[in-house]
């Protein structure tokens, strides 16, 4: 597995280009995945003073995405479940009785069709 604290990449940030809305910057950068490998990332920039802009930008970027929990197309859905809905529904204080039928539709259909899938995998 890939020790994700020392990484030594550095990105790229292209010069810039001109859009409909001003000056843009893509920066490109490589992402850890749930397997330990890397997926390669792109986004486009808008309103930044210049490419050093751009470049602190990718920085904070890779300092971020090193921290990151794999990307939600990795996550099984009993991840997702535990990890990102049930703390939401707490914070936005769902009723029990609708938390209650929240879990019955995902233990009685949701689940067991996502275990199938990663069974088959």
């Amino acid at each position: 597995m890939l020790n994700k604290e020392h990484t030594f990449q550095k990105g790229y940030v292209s010069e810039g280009f001109k859009t409909q809305r001003g000056i843009a910057y893509r920066i490109r950068y490589r992402v850890p995945t749930a397997d330990g490998k890397w997926k390669h990332k792109s986004e486009v920039l808008y309103e930044l003073s210049g490419r050093k802009a751009a470049g602190d930008v990718l920085s904070n970027g890779l300092r971020e995405a090193l921290k990151r929990t794999p990307e939600a197309a990795e996550l099984s859905v009993q991840d997702f479940v535990e990890a990102y809905w049930k703390p939401y529904l707490e914070r936005r204080n769902v009723k029990p009785s609708t938390r209650k039928g929240y879990e019955s539709v995902l233990n009685a259909h949701i689940l067991p069709v996502d275990l199938l899938k990663r069974r088959s995998t």
